[in-house]
């Protein structure tokens, strides 16, 4: 073998540590965050479910994943799983994300198109909570809690794609809050509130028409995943990947910055990478997603792609 062959095999052989180190950290990270989520430990966990057959009250009430006897379908308790006080807590956030990630680097509570942003995400948010709770609870539990049986790629590609989510508040709040980099009429921002509420109803419908529609990427099979073709999936395949471009761009928009729109960006071409990478997923794992798949074409847009 000559020098020149030599070389990236060395180089792999000098990185393959440290790359391998950070994906162990990765998952590390995630493990961690659902035992500190659900106050229990893998082991334990493992232990009940080879030897229970059915769960526990106690199971019931901390939200921790049911076990399935063979032959028999799994009982789904998503619905009671997800309360007021979850939902208090929820809408409670929007205005401490915005304290800390916009007003903070605004530096000062003087913002109105920051005020204006959090009046209406905690109108749209509340609306699309008390819709969900009615017509799909089991997807509100289920979006709220970690899977450490996500795939991998998934887990790596969300510790790039969720700080570009959040930067586009920081990004904005330094723009129009405190340093004015650039002028942004209110017909852009009109542009940018219309956008965010478009995307926010196509979520919701998305979210109501799929109980299987979680936070992560696997196939549920202690859920029996299945094929949905209902609601904005008759028409494309991933209608709550189309509704997240509306929202990230619209909310650049909405607080007035054209600067912002650099994180929505990367933020939607992250989104997309994850939509060819889970529709591959769905198609090699999920049955019957194939047909569904050569009967709805497009995966985002209609007529487009």
């Amino acid at each position: 073998m000559s020098q020149n062959c030599r070389r990236p095999a060395a180089l792999w052989g000098y990185l393959k540590s440290p790359v391998e180190a950070s994906l162990s950290l990765i998952d590390f990270a995630f493990e961690t965050a659902y035992l500190v989520r659900h106050d229990e430990f893998p082991c334990f966990r493992v232990r009940l479910q080879a030897h229970s057959a059915k769960p526990t009250l106690a199971k019931i009430q901390r939200g921790i994943a049911m076990t399935q006897v063979p032959g028999t379908a799994v009982l789904d308790t998503n619905s009671r799983l997800f309360d007021r006080r979850r939902a208090v807590r929820i809408l409670l956030a929007i205005p401490v994300r915005f304290g800390l990630l916009a007003f903070l680097p605004a530096g000062t509570l003087d913002w109105p198109r920051g005020w204006l942003f959090v009046l209406v995400s905690l109108t749209l948010s509340g609306s699309s909570l008390l819709y969900l709770w009615r017509k799909n609870p089991d997807v509100l539990a289920a979006r709220s809690r970690y899977r450490l049986e996500a795939k991998r790629w998934d887990k790596i590609l969300l510790c790039f794609y969720l700080p570009t989510t959040l930067a586009i508040l920081v990004v904005a709040a330094l723009d129009d809050g405190r340093l004015h980099w650039h002028h942004v009429s209110w017909r852009v921002v009109a542009l940018g509130y219309t956008m965010f509420v478009l995307g926010m109803a196509l979520l919701t419908a998305s979210q109501a028409a799929n109980r299987f529609f979680e936070s992560m990427v696997r196939i549920q099979t202690d859920r029996d995943h299945r094929v949905i073709s209902t609601g904005p999936y008759r028409y494309v395949r991933h209608p709550g990947y189309a509704a997240g471009l509306l929202i990230y761009v619209g909310q650049a928009l909405a607080l007035g910055s054209f600067w912002a729109l650099i994180p929505a960006g990367i933020a939607c071409s992250l989104l997309i990478l994850r939509i060819r990478w889970e529709d591959a997923t769905l198609l090699e794992e999920l049955p019957g997603y194939q047909q569904y798949a050569h009967a709805i074409r497009f995966r985002l847009v209609p007529g487009f792609w």
